[in-house]
């Protein structure tokens, strides 16, 4: 491991035990000498005393502490402990850092350690993937459905957590879902007059929904943000043993993450798939496609690439071109699942007591192939050709007429010779001679397999 690793990783585990006391408490104790860069260790050795001495932990405190410390003079004093402690992702690994500073330490002292971890194969236990829905969203992995606003997302998020939490059975297989708790975090519903009504709706058992609103924290409330409380939506999880976490839209908690740059993208989202992992949980983030109709729809999710990378499967949920009120939730990505079919929904209203409005999704049994809708055949463009051919079916539907008045009867209708000629042949006409005094007749084929006869015309 690099020296520069090795520093980057003792900042971030330095700024885990800064911000969270049970990061602290959950990783290895190390001792002064552990740390590759002296003030680091001199810094842990300070926050330690803190903790065991009851005192208060917080980087400004520490800046403070260390302000004047010749080894941070170019670095920016004390707020270099500051911005380690702001520019932290996550709590959550502290205890894997801790193990990488004190096997980094020990690779020091004895070089000969070598420092790549292998695990043989032989040593892997297999394990079958744990479905939430069977062949499209696994427990353990991010999944992403995204799509135009109000398109109905959050419709289908809805009617997920309705079949999870009631133990109902999937739109597609009828199969029951294993019963369990789903946590929402939203940005855009409000939980009384939009969430809570659309689970009623939609069948939801409510005593299993639950809404995680805000952040506490000394005594202040805050939103919640994955670059700072990935540890905390742990907590949530293991008190409700929830099966799926919804996250909608996952842009509004970003924190200071860009969502257009694919490493920021990738360093946030890490986390919460190791989270989803650990818990064996499905992750559930709604997305938002971008303006750019003509790319590939996994290119459209609004961002970098890196949040459709990071998820096992992603959704895209668009109109009928047809029927707008039509919708299709069809697959765009699916790395251990069905990648191939896709459902119809529609959404129809209902009102519930107390003369509440709202509405539920209503699934269609019916698969529809993914791709043909997603790339559909583009549409023939209108030609002189096509002009020519729509005349020809309409002047021939009756009866066969000779060739000089077809010609003639379309030069009348602003076609040209050449144009109805091409569109004959397009359409298959069928051309016949009258006889050995006769002139050519022209008609419609009776099947489209025929073909025309030459025509010296």
């Amino acid at each position: 491991m690099s020296d520069d690793i090795i520093q980057e990783i003792e900042q971030q585990f330095l700024g885990a035990t800064i911000r969270s006391d049970e990061a602290f408490k959950k990783s290895r104790r190390l001792s002064l000498s552990d740390f590759s860069v002296p003030v680091h260790g001199e810094i842990y050795t300070s926050i330690v005393s803190r903790y065991e001495n009851g005192g208060t932990i917080t980087a400004h405190l520490l800046a403070i502490e260390f302000s004047k410390h010749p080894e941070l003079s170019h670095l920016g004093g004390g707020r270099y402990i500051i911005d380690i402690a702001n520019s932290l992702l996550s709590t959550i690994n502290a205890p894997e850092y801790a193990e990488q500073i004190y096997e980094a330490a020990a690779a020091r002292q004895n070089p000969e350690i070598n420092e790549v971890e292998m695990i043989c194969m032989n040593e892997i236990k297999m394990e079958k993937i744990n479905w939430l829905w069977p062949d499209r969203i696994a427990c353990g992995k991010l999944t992403v459905i995204a799509g135009n606003p109000g398109l109905g997302k959050s419709q289908v998020t809805a009617s997920l957590a309705a079949i999870v939490s009631k133990g109902m059975g999937w739109p597609d297989t009828e199969a029951p879902a294993q019963q369990g708790d789903v946590i929402f975090l939203s940005a855009e519903d409000d939980a009384s007059d939009t969430i809570k009504p659309r689970l009623l709706a939609a069948g939801a058992e409510i005593s299993r929904c639950h809404i995680l609103t805000a952040i506490k924290e000394e005594g202040k409330v805050r939103s919640f943000v994955l670059t700072q409380d990935i540890d905390r939506l742990a907590i949530a999880i293991k008190r409700t043993h929830a099966r799926v976490v919804i996250i909608d839209p996952i842009s509004a908690y970003l924190g200071g993450t860009d969502s257009h740059r694919d490493a920021d993208m990738r360093g946030l989202l890490a986390p919460l798939a190791a989270m989803a992992a650990k818990y064996n949980v499905a992750i559930v983030l709604i997305a938002h496609f971008n303006k750019s109709d003509k790319q590939e729809p996994t290119a459209r999710v609004n961002g970098s690439i890196g949040l459709i990378a990071a998820a096992r499967a992603g959704y895209a949920v668009i109109k009928d071109k047809n029927n707008p009120e039509i919708r299709y939730f069809l697959p765009i990505k699916n790395n251990i699942g069905n990648d191939t079919e896709g459902l119809s929904f529609q959404i129809e209203g209902r009102t519930l007591e107390g003369g509440i409005e709202t509405s539920r999704v209503r699934w269609s049994a019916d698969l529809f192939d993914a791709h043909k809708i997603l790339h559909p055949e583009p549409e023939e463009q209108p030609t002189a050709t096509n002009g020519a051919a729509d005349f020809l079916r309409e002047i021939l539907s009756k009866e066969p007429m000779p060739a000089n008045d077809v010609l003639a009867e379309a030069k009348g209708a602003g076609h040209s010779e050449a144009a109805v000629q091409r569109a004959a042949g397009k359409i298959n006409v069928r051309r016949k001679k009258g006889g050995m005094t006769g002139g050519w007749m022209w008609s419609l084929p009776t099947s489209a397999a025929e073909d025309s006869e030459d025509d010296p015309s």
